[in-house]
């Protein structure tokens, strides 16, 4: 399992080079959901079902995450997911169907008025 994870995090800052940050946001997203399924499932992460990711997921609403951390948390899953069976360690990923999650609303930039303008200068 624990392999697994690390072949994931040296594919995508090798392979992808992705950023750092990526990198490290992604690999966070997995290694907590990998702790969850221990703790409460006591199953590995090359063992878990759709209903093991979706019962995360509403965990993590529950415990209060924002809806952009739940999104991103179910894009980095479906990342790993992807990157498993295309390299052949699992036959078919856990997310078979679409699983949808609300997105975070979008915040409206903050424009400084122009007494702020002048302020700053």
């Amino acid at each position: 399992m624990l392999d697994l994870i690390n072949a994931y995090e040296n594919y995508l800052s090798k392979v992808k080079q992705a950023s750092a940050n990526t990198v490290f946001s992604y690999m966070r997203d997995i290694r907590q959901f990998s702790a969850w399924l221990q703790l409460t499932k006591a199953v590995n992460v090359d063992d878990a079902k759709q209903m093991d990711i979706t019962d995360y997921l509403t965990h993590l609403e529950q415990t209060g995450r924002s809806k952009s951390t739940v999104s991103r948390s179910l894009a980095s899953l479906k990342n790993f997911y992807g990157y498993v069976v295309s390299s052949g360690f699992l036959e078919l990923s856990p997310i078979t169907v679409d699983i949808h999650v609300e997105r975070g609303e979008k915040k409206p930039p903050q424009i400084l008025t122009g007494k702020e303008v002048e302020l700053l200068l």
